[in-house]
Formats: structure tokens, C-alpha cells, sequence
């Protein structure tokens, strides 16, 4: 997800029916178990249609605090709106939501939304099998490791799916995620900037031939 300042603009009067469309497509959207158990404790579990408009709307709040440090958008109602927009643009079909969750506690620990394709890029070099929309988790599961063994299953399991490559965007001011992806292997593909070249952050992308399925 990556916000423009020229589309925010273009596209201000249609924020409703991108957000009515995109509750047609969530309901849909067919998330199979593809994505079983992992690390013997961790697993992504398939979202509800409620669920994934909750865990959208919880996207758009961080998405516009995001576009707000990488100074993307002048005010906080300006980023809230740019954030919801691209948000719901982004449904298709091809979308997958799951909660994630753990035999250690019965509460989820965030959630996971990802796409089977990124194939509407029109730079060839940008172009992926699969792409990582967001990763999300509670403040009380940061910082043990979880993160990165969500990244492997995904990879693994897109694999096995038959994905070749997959794509992701990180913003320039969150270090601990770049470096994470940068550990897993993800190669910057483009760095993508403001028109006084301020780098907001960075396309990455990760080529899965060569990894070995465990």
C-alpha cells in the first residue's frame, strides 16, 4: 500500500463507493485453510466477513499514522481519508485475511492480509506472485520473534501454491521492519520518494526459487 498525493486528490469523491464495492468483494472473498499450523504453536486462522472489515478499519488507523510520519499528508483528517481510501481499493479477490493466533493464549495476536497476486504493476520489476499487504500485532507480541515466523510460513506456503516471488512495502521511518525483511532475504527493488526526494520507504521483493521448503 502506498499513498499519492495526486490520486488523494483525483479520487476524494468516490471514497464511498470504493468503500461499498469493497464490502461486495469481502463478502466474496473465499479464504481457504491453506495456511496451516506452524512452529507447532502459531496459526493463521481465516477471517469472517466481520472480521475483515474490523481488521481493515484497524489498517486504516495505522496506515494514515504511517502517512503522516513519512509526511505523505499535511493534516490528520487528510491522512485518515487517503488511508481508507487505498485501503478498500485495494480488495479484490484475490485477497486472503486471516487472524493470528496461538495454542498459548486464547486471545488473537493480530493479523495477516496478503495477496495471492500483484500482477497490475506496470513496472515488470515490481511485479510478484504474492505480496504482503499487512502484518499486524499487539504491542504485548512484538519483539519475540513472531513477525519473522509469520514472514517463513507465508513464503513456504506461497510456495507451495506455486508463487515464484513475493512483494511488499515498507515505510522508511519503521527501521525494525525493514531490517527483518531485509534478514529474510527481500531485496529493494525501488525507493520511492517525495518530490523534494524525501524517501517515504522502500518496494521490496523476494525471489522464492531458491528457498528450501522445510
Amino acid at each position: 500500500m502506498l499513498y499519492c498525493s495526486a490520486l488523494f486528490a483525483r479520487y476524494a469523491n468516490k471514497i464511498k463507493t470504493a468503500i461499498f464495492a469493497s464490502l461486495l468483494v469481502a463478502i466474496l472473498i473465499r479464504t481457504p485453510d491453506v495456511f496451516p499450523s506452524f512452529e507447532n504453536k502459531y496459526f493463521l486462522e481465516p477471517m469472517t466477513f466481520a472480521e475483515i472489515i474490523k481488521a481493515k478499519e484497524s489498517a486504516i488507523q495505522f496506515y494514515a499514522q504511517d502517512l503522516l510520519k513519512a509526511g505523505c499528508c499535511a493534516t490528520e483528517a487528510e491522512a485518515f481519508e487517503a488511508a481508507r481510501e487505498e485501503i478498500y481499493q485495494e480488495s479484490s479477490f484475490k485477497n486472503y485475511f486471516f487472524t493470528i493466533r496461538s495454542s498459548a493464549v486464547e486471545k488473537p495476536l493480530g493479523y495477516v492480509w496478503c495477496d495471492r497476486s500483484n500482477g497490475e504493476e506496470s513496472d515488470e520489476e515490481l511485479l510478484s506472485d504474492a505480496y504482503v499487504q499487512t502484518i499486524f500485532l499487539e504491542q504485548e507480541f512484538r519483539g519475540k520473534g513472531i513477525a519473522e515466523k509469520i514472514m517463513r510460513n507465508l513464503e513456504k506456503q506461497f510456495k507451495k501454491a506455486g508463487a515464484s516471488s513475493i512483494g511488499l512495502f515498507v515505510f522508511a521511518h519503521n527501521e525494525s521492519a525493514y531490517h527483518l525483511y531485509e534478514k529474510l532475504g527481500y531485496k529493494i527493488m525501488k525507493i520511492v520518494v517525495h518530490p523534494d526526494m524525501v524517501v517515504i520507504g522502500f518496494r521490496m521483493k523476494k525471489e522464492l526459487s531458491t528457498e528450501v521448503l522445510s
